[in-house]
């Protein structure tokens, strides 16, 4: 799907969570992020 799409997996690293909610009690991490040149 990704190869047939055109789309780039860019790799995750860095931080432990990708997004933070504003009080500090929800976090979340994406496994993946795809991306189009278009």
């Amino acid at each position: 799907f990704i190869d047939d799409a055109v789309l780039f997996d860019l790799p995750l690293s860095g931080h432990k969570f990708t997004w933070y909610k504003g009080d500090g009690l929800s976090m979340s991490h994406l496994d993946r992020f795809l991306l189009s040149e278009e």
